[in-house]
């Protein structure tokens, strides 16, 4: 399953963003979920806030799908054992 972040979230404070990625750390950790906008970002969602969402979501789930893969015994799922990775360009 993937979605459940509000793309108004996305357009709020930065404690609408946080809010957003709270409701999901656990869904993440629970394993097959994937934390994206429910739909396409809107063209009024500040490229700032953006960002702010990336680099929140890398640094709460990063933790729950390590947490998960090591609990597999190192699973990989696909072609990569890496957890979510954004382009170092963005999250600088």
């Amino acid at each position: 399953m993937m979605g459940g972040i509000s793309k108004r979230a996305l357009a709020g404070s930065h404690d609408e963003i946080e809010a957003a990625i709270d409701r999901v750390v656990r869904l993440v950790a629970e394993g097959g979920y994937i934390p994206l906008p429910d739909h396409r970002v809107p063209p009024d969602v500040p490229l700032e806030n953006y960002i702010y969402y990336l680099k929140g979501i890398r640094q709460r789930v990063t933790g729950p799908i390590n947490r998960v893969r090591d609990s597999l015994g190192g699973l990989t799922v696909g072609r990569t054992s890496r957890p979510i990775a954004f382009p170092a360009s963005v999250l600088r």
